[in-house]
């Protein structure tokens, strides 16, 4: 056994300063983040150096009267070494000793005590930015928290000390603490909570009745909630390296803010879509590693704003996304989504090796890494695995930490988040409602038939609709119910993300889209019937519409050279022929109620715009939205035309007959709180026969909180 250390103020050593008081480890002038229980391990080897600390002793130092592992020691010394850039294989200051300990071999120097005895402002840092008004002499980082809003200074800083001493007691309670986040009132939550790194805070993204949505962080164990100000827009949050700035996209940007700060600082652009949520992740050395592309690989943020690849698309992936890095800060947990829903799968990658990749077989979704474990969500559980992060490979089965847990998806993200003994998850309760809306947005009915119901498409004469279902491990699936009442029954599974399908004109088919491929299976139930394979899988087709005189499928397929074309497929003889193909992408396809015309989208003038083209044939085209337009949906008379603008408007414009087709000037009806983003093969809404009424996917009026809960690893039983 190590002797008693002797008492100090602070210890000195290579570039470091720990205050004992104060809890602080300093390297320089900058603070070096370690959670409570971290630095306790670290005091005890710093204040025994020279000396072989036995594990069974620092397991007694450090959680005294609890029952920890071994496991979560080596975390702590990991967490340790990632803070100090020290290496196991070559130490400079914590050298393991096989079969005992730890030893910590630089050489420390110590401040004794002397004076009088701090002050319990003193001790505690947040008080003493709070303690008479006014701070000691401070240090860079503390000199940027002064310059700061008042408010946010005294919510920061009163909420710290609470979540100082709430987390510091999370290790040594039991199992089964909660505490819950509820979401800003007349708001509700965009995203799931993302814990950082020293488990004090968590951050999320919160939506208002306007659409309006911004970067929220409250502090753990304290009511106080605060919004970040120029965080409209905010998507796929992370933590950085310094606990206290978060990353996030926003307006096709790459973002990052302390939360202290007045204004986000953009670090680079990007070409994810609004609404889309890739996730992101940064490590202990500033590396950061994102998904900046609608479609491709995890890349890493160089230092002049550029992007490296770092990960490798294969076997008819579309995009990796979710990164989240492992403890040696240089391997990273990441999903990897395909077209196909059957090829996507969990794999742990490498900085140092782009492209080289480990699959996590039976991970059946994204995954964050914690305390020795995997966690992920299957069948509708948060499950926690056990997890060899130096060999890279899982161990044993999945344990329970959380039933009804929400499975992450490119809307709302990572619905869990885990750091140390802490996880925090939201559940999988309803989170869209199918709802009637009249030309003035007002409400007339709802649709509870079935929860988290996608891209409605009704029937030729309104009477049912079919609309897709996520449905865990194996895609998406379609259903079928009447829109007035009665049960649904389940058509496809195993279908892509937000699966369109579309009704024959005469209502006995409905086309879909499964594995790239093109489907037809009878309303009344039956087999499908295979229409059009794709050529490829980095070619697939996706459904956009069936031709009202029943001649034609509309679909579009992504192309090397020309991104996202529009083709017809000719039920008759099968012959597949370009609608329109060109260097930019066009989707949302529908055709004329006569059949000589369709409207579609099409990002050519440098945002999505309504354009109106001859179908099949021809080059007559024109463009119909003023500023911006999504998803055009025809009336049945040929003579309204609906689309979504920029602002989440739905936008009514009259059409008369002509060739081309004479446009008038639109018209905004209301403002629409969708669900979902807007996708390039997604439906937020579909159109009623005369054009009265419009059936929508909307956000609920409750709002569900964020669960965090304690110990999570103390009721694993492995």
């Amino acid at each position: 056994m190590a002797a008693d250390p002797v008492p100090a103020r602070a210890y000195s050593f290579g570039p470091f300063r720990m205050e004992v008081v104060k809890r602080r480890l300093w390297r320089d002038d900058e603070i070096v983040p370690l959670t409570r229980k971290a630095f306790d391990t670290l005091l005890a080897l710093v204040q025994r150096a020279g000396q072989v600390v036995e594990k069974d002793e620092l397991l007694r130092i450090v959680w005294p009267a609890t029952f920890i592992t071994d496991e979560t020691l080596t975390q702590n010394i990991a967490t340790i070494r990632r803070a100090l850039s020290d290496s196991s294989g070559n130490p400079e200051f914590i050298a393991t000793v096989p079969r005992r300990g730890y030893q910590f071999i630089a050489v420390v120097n110590a401040e004794t005590l002397s004076g009088s005895p701090p002050t319990a402002a003193e001790g505690n840092p947040a008080l003493e930015v709070l303690a008479n008004g006014r701070a000691p002499a401070p240090p860079v980082w503390r000199r940027r928290l002064l310059t700061s809003t008042a408010l946010i200074i005294v919510v920061v800083g009163a909420g710290l000390a609470v979540a100082e001493y709430w987390r510091s007691r999370a290790d040594a309670m039991p199992f089964g603490g909660e505490w819950q986040v509820n979401p800003p009132p007349g708001t509700s939550l965009l995203s799931g909570g993302v814990l950082s790194p020293d488990a004090r805070s968590i951050a999320f993204v919160a939506i208002d009745s306007a659409g309006n949505t911004g970067l929220w962080v409250q502090t753990l164990g304290s009511l106080d909630q605060f919004r970040l100000p120029g965080t409209d827009g905010a998507r796929a949050l992370f933590w950085m390296a310094d606990d206290r700035s978060i990353g996030f996209s926003a307006q096709g940007t790459l973002k990052a803010m302390a939360v202290t700060d007045k204004a986000p600082r953009v670090l680079a652009s990007t070409s994810l879509a609004p609404f889309k949520d890739h996730g992101g992740a940064a490590n202990r050395a500033g590396v950061l590693l994102c998904s900046p592309l609608e479609r491709g690989p995890l890349q890493v943020l160089k230092p002049d704003g550029t992007f490296e690849a770092v990960t490798r698309l294969e076997g008819g992936e579309r995009v990796h996304l979710w990164p989240s890095f492992l403890p040696d800060g240089r391997h990273f947990l990441y999903r990897a989504a395909a077209f196909d829903t059957a090829r996507s799968g969990t794999y742990v990658g490498s900085l140092d090796a782009p492209g080289e990749r480990t699959r996590l077989d039976g991970v059946t979704s994204a995954a964050v890494y914690a305390s020795g474990h995997v966690l992920f969500v299957r069948d509708s559980l948060l499950v926690a695995q056990r997890f060899d992060a130096e060999r890279r490979r899982l161990e044993g089965t999945p344990a329970i930490v959380a039933s009804n847990a929400a499975l992450p998806n490119e809307q709302r993200g990572l619905t869990f988040s885990a750091s140390g003994t802490i996880v925090s998850y939201i559940s999988a309760g309803a989170t869209s409602r199918l709802t009637w809306l009249d030309r003035g947005g007002h409400a007339s009915e709802g649709l509870d038939s079935l929860a988290e119901m996608d891209s409605p498409s009704l029937s030729p004469y309104d009477e049912q609709f079919v609309a897709s279902r996520p449905k865990l491990d194996v895609g998406n699936e379609l259903w079928l119910a009447p829109t007035t009442s009665g049960s649904p029954w389940r058509l496809a599974t195993g279908l892509p993300q937000s699966a369109l399908g579309i009704w024959s004109p005469d209502g006995h088919r409905i086309a879909f889209t499964s594995a790239g491929d093109l489907y037809a299976v009878p309303a009344a139930g039956g087999p499908a019937t295979l229409l059009m394979k794709a050529p490829t899988p980095e070619q697939p087709l996706r459904l956009q519409d069936w031709s009202p005189d029943g001649r034609y499928l509309v679909f579009y397929s992504p192309r090397p050279l020309t991104q996202a074309d529009l083709w017809w497929l000719s039920l008759a003889d099968g012959r597949a022929e370009p609608l329109r193909q060109s260097p930019a992408n066009e989707f949302s396809a529908q055709v004329s109620p006569d059949s000589h015309w369709v409207a579609y989208r099409s990002d050519e003038t440098g945002q999505p715009e309504i354009f109106l083209q001859q179908f099949p044939r021809g080059d007559v085209r024109q463009k119909v939205s003023a500023n911006g337009g999504d998803q055009p949906r025809w009336r049945r008379d040929g003579r309204e035309l609906f689309y979504l603008s920029s602002d989440n408007d739905l936008v009514a414009v009259e059409i008369h007959p002509g060739s081309p087709p004479r446009v008038g000037p639109g018209q905004k009806l209301f403002h629409v709180a969708l669900w979902k983003s807007r996708g390039d093969d997604r439906n937020n809404y579909a159109v009623s026969r005369d054009g009265s009424r419009f059936l929508f996917s909307v956000r609920p009026g409750s709002a569900t909180p964020i669960t965090v809960r304690l110990n999570w690893t103390a009721a694993l039983h492995e």
